[in-house]
Parts: structure tokens; C-alpha cells; sequence
């Protein structure tokens, strides 16, 4: 065989070799759009977003035209994976995929699919027809009812400093004290407010950030709910009551995608 026809055979050969897929997400095949005239959707590298159904599951995949492009991902390809999550969340459940997810081929995922697809059904049916709502109280809000030490231990949370003369074992005791009445405040805070919505959460999340070493920030207390679309607005009208009760600064946002609560599954573990 000469060099040249040896040249050509392996070419044909990674003509038919499947290209691995790229995972942005898995949804209920029965959510498919039926709009199959719409311009496709384009993902990472420009590729078009493609539906694989397998029984009663289907993932959003769109083909990679090399695994390395994986290995050193760029801020344009992970804004543009999180785009297609954003579109598509707008109108069907997902269970979204970390960046990077991928399937070697079609044949491999469709095995995937058969052999994990109950365990997503379970996991769909937790948030269908469920959106995600946010109560952000903002620093003004926080200053209200911690005391001014817990409020500047708040901000000084993390520096491994702690100021000018807290070297002393002494120091660092009271400091912490501080930090723990800071917190117990900060809960007894939070706990109000989920009492307040408790009517329409179906589940909640607490999150309290406050300023680390590294991070210049004011101290600020998020609380996620898991509500039912059709409560979007009771729950909206439950906040604004709320801020006309109790003068405190907050920032309400949604309804957006449940993407807080998504169940964590075995996504891409071998059956």
C-alpha cells in the first residue's frame, strides 16, 4: 500500500469516528419545542444546540469539534454554555450540567440516558413548574439589627490580621464571641423572613456572605425560595407588604429558573 492511499484510509477513518457531544443540560422528552422552523440555538464554538431523546429523557448537547477546547475554556465559551441554560430554562425543566460535561459519542450518552434516566424523572419532577425567588438584605438592613462590634466584626470577618494589636489569644476570643452574637442576630433575622413566606416555599436556602480577606464586601443575607409559578405573585405582593411593615432595605428578584435547588444526580457516572 502506497504512503499516499495509507494517507487517505486514515482520513476516511476520522471522517466517520463520532465527534463527542458536549452536555448542556437534561430535560423531559415530552418538553421537546415544537417550533422545529425556529433557527437552531448556538452554543459553544458556534455549534448548533441538538435534542437527543432516549424514552422519556432528552439532553441538549451540541457537537465539539475537539475534547481540548475543554481543557482551557474561554470566558466567551462559558458565557455562551450559560446562555443556552438561560434560554432554554425559560421554557422547559432542566437539569443543568457543570461546563465541561461532555460524551465521548451519541451511542454513549443514549446508554447514559437508558441506563440513568428514572433517576432524572425523579429529579424533573422535584422542580417542575416551580420557580426560584430571592430576598437579598442588603447591608443597610443588616446594620439595623446587629450592634455596631458585630457589624465591624461582620466587616472584618476572615483578615487573618484582625486589626492593628489583635495578635493576643484574648483578642481573638472576644472577636469570635462577637462573631457568634453576630450570627445568632443574622439568624434569628433570616428566620423571621422565612416564617413570613413560609405560605408559598415549597423549600428554602440561607445564605449569609460577609467580608473575607480577599473580598471587599459589605455583609449580605440572601434567602432562596422554591415556589410554584402560579404563587409568583401572592409572593411578590408578601414582600412588598413586608417592606411597608418593616422599613428595611431588601432586594427582591424572579421568578427565575429553580436553578438553586436542582437535585445533584450521578449526571455522567457509568451505570
Amino acid at each position: 500500500m502506497s504512503p499516499q492511499i495509507r494517507i487517505q484510509s486514515r482520513a476516511a477513518q476520522r471522517a466517520v469516528r463520532p465527534r463527542p457531544l458536549l452536555l448542556y443540560a437534561i430535560t423531559a422528552a415530552q418538553a421537546q419545542p415544537n417550533d422545529t422552523e425556529a433557527a437552531p440555538v448556538r452554543g459553544v464554538q458556534d455549534a448548533p444546540v441538538s435534542w437527543i431523546q432516549e424514552g422519556a429523557v432528552a439532553a441538549l448537547v451540541s457537537e465539539l469539534p475537539s475534547p481540548h477546547l475543554l481543557d482551557t475554556p474561554s470566558c466567551a465559551d462559558i458565557l455562551t454554555f450559560d446562555g443556552v441554560l438561560e434560554h432554554f430554562a425559560s421554557v422547559l425543566t432542566l437539569l443543568p450540567v457543570r461546563y465541561g460535561t461532555s460524551a465521548s459519542s451519541e451511542t454513549a450518552l443514549r446508554r447514559l440516558l437508558r441506563a440513568r434516566g428514572a433517576d432524572y424523572l425523579h429529579g424533573l419532577m422535584e422542580i417542575d413548574g416551580c420557580a426560584e425567588m430571592c430576598v437579598r438584605l442588603l447591608p443597610g438592613a443588616l446594620s439595623a439589627v446587629l450592634e455596631p462590634g458585630e457589624l465591624a466584626a461582620a466587616r472584618t470577618a476572615g483578615d487573618p490580621s484582625g486589626g492593628p494589636g489583635s495578635d493576643t489569644g484574648g483578642r481573638r476570643a472576644r472577636s469570635l464571641q462577637t462573631r457568634r452574637q453576630q450570627l445568632d442576630r443574622v439568624y434569628a433575622l433570616a428566620r423571621r423572613y422565612l416564617e413570613h413566606f413560609a405560605p408559598w416555599a415549597l423549600r428554602h436556602r440561607v445564605d449569609y456572605s460577609f467580608r473575607s480577606y480577599a473580598r471587599e464586601s459589605e455583609p449580605v443575607l440572601s434567602l432562596y425560595f422554591l415556589i410554584q409559578r402560579t404563587a409568583t405573585h401572592a409572593f411578590q405582593e408578601a414582600c412588598r407588604a413586608l417592606t411597608e411593615l418593616r422599613p428595611i432595605r431588601v432586594l427582591l428578584s424572579g421568578p427565575s429558573p429553580p436553578l438553586t435547588f436542582v437535585p445533584s444526580l450521578p449526571m455522567l457516572a457509568d451505570p
